[in-house]
């Protein structure tokens, strides 16, 4: 809260406080059963329009093309995020190596829920690829271009480890794949026109 705003907001409860009518410590003892019951009132600061005209001000964004929300500051640095990007591809390369039927290159299935702790059970006790490296690596998968078409895809069906169809693609997990596709595309357009 910046200066003005806590001094102002001071003085009106102050003043709210001067205007308060002035509680007895026992009030309600001398009331008989046939009277009402002294209300109590909450107390309410309200400004001023030209102290509220201020207060969305200062809310506001100002400039051509300011937004609301300030951007986010970015979880990783560049070099972070080519170390995270690298050791991803390699966790899905493993897994596709282990389960080609699942993760095959040339085309991604979408995964059946939960799949994730099907790999775990497989995986022997030990193994580097840790239940968060395997959070991460199949976050990574489920984000890429290709295998958010493949959600969208009509008649699209989920797929066990051997490659097996498990269950079709739920209406809403399509439509949030649909959207996903939309803002990575819209993404993907605006690297086209900053590269070339």
């Amino acid at each position: 809260m910046n200066k003005a705003r806590a001094t102002a907001f001071a003085e009106q409860l102050q003043a709210a406080i001067k205007t308060a009518p002035a509680a007895t410590p026992n009030a309600g003892a001398n009331q008989t059963e046939n009277q009402p019951k002294r209300r109590t009132g909450t107390l309410s600061l309200k400004l001023a329009p030209e102290q509220q005209k201020a207060k969305a001000d200062a809310v506001r964004p100002k400039g051509p093309g300011a937004t609301a929300k300030p951007k986010p500051k970015p979880k990783y640095t560049a070099d972070e995020w080519k170390r995270l990007c690298a050791r991803n591809k390699r966790d899905i390369a493993f897994l596709a190596r282990k389960y080609p039927k699942l993760f095959s290159k040339g085309l991604v299935k979408p995964m059946k829920v939960g799949v994730h702790t099907d790999i775990l059970k497989d995986l022997p006790d030990g193994h580097e690829l840790t239940p968060e490296r395997l959070k991460t690596a199949l976050g990574f998968h489920i984000r890429s271009f290709d295998y958010l078409t493949a959600m969208v895809a009509d008649g699209a069906q989920r797929h066990g480890l051997e490659g097996n169809v498990v269950e079709p693609v739920d209406p809403d997990h399509q439509q949030d794949a649909q959207r996903k596709l939309k803002r990575l595309q819209r993404k993907m357009d605006g690297w086209k026109k900053a590269g070339g």
